[in-house]
């Protein structure tokens, strides 16, 4: 699910009131309508772009919010911080920055709710079929039917998004990881 939610920010809380729902993909959804008013006749594949939403939309008290477990007992709201993308030949890679506003195992309003103090930073990989061709939007800029088996990253790709990640959130790649003892005779590890 997403949708638009109105802010309220009184007393140190932000409190979400959903407003209406909400296309992310499609021609008309929210990145195709950001993207058509910022692009220019010169953009052609492949190249990068970023759309502040919040950075807009929080000016005239709006959020665009996803529903991260729309069809779970678990509540996961997250806020669009900003999207990322990489415009490729037809296709167009994604990532959301998110901020985490609502996480709860009971059953809570999602239509009406205070979020939490503490925005955790995630983020979320997607692609739309879809690009841009000599600055006009072209392709349907829908989410792909069918199951995705892979989701490849051309190393500009990558790079890009890794410059963007380093830009907004620059301890992100500095975390501490994990590995299972089972894949330390893959990966090279003693």
């Amino acid at each position: 699910m997403y949708a638009w939610y109105t802010r309220k920010d009184e007393n140190g809380q932000t409190q979400f009131e959903l407003t209406s729902g909400a296309a992310l993909a499609g021609c008309k959804g929210m990145i195709a309508n950001e993207l058509g008013e910022i692009v220019t006749a010169k953009d052609t594949r492949p190249f990068g772009w970023t759309i502040p939403v919040a950075e807009k939309w929080n000016k005239q008290n709006y959020s665009f919010v996803i529903d991260i477990r729309p069809n779970s007992s678990e509540t996961f709201l997250c806020e669009v911080d900003r999207a990322f993308g990489y415009c490729l030949d037809g296709w167009t890679l994604v990532i959301l920055r998110l901020k985490l506003i609502l996480k709860a195992s009971e059953p809570v309003d999602k239509r009406n709710f205070i979020c939490a103090e503490n925005r955790e930073i995630i983020y979320s990989i997607i692609y739309l079929e879809g690009s841009i061709e000599n600055g006009q939007l072209v392709g349907t800029w829908s989410l792909p039917n069918g199951p995705m088996t892979a989701l490849p990253f051309p190393p500009q790709a990558m790079t890009f998004f890794m410059e963007q990640v380093r830009k907004w959130d620059p301890d992100l790649l500095d975390r501490e990881t994990q590995l299972i003892e089972s894949w330390r005779k893959y990966s090279g590890e003693r």
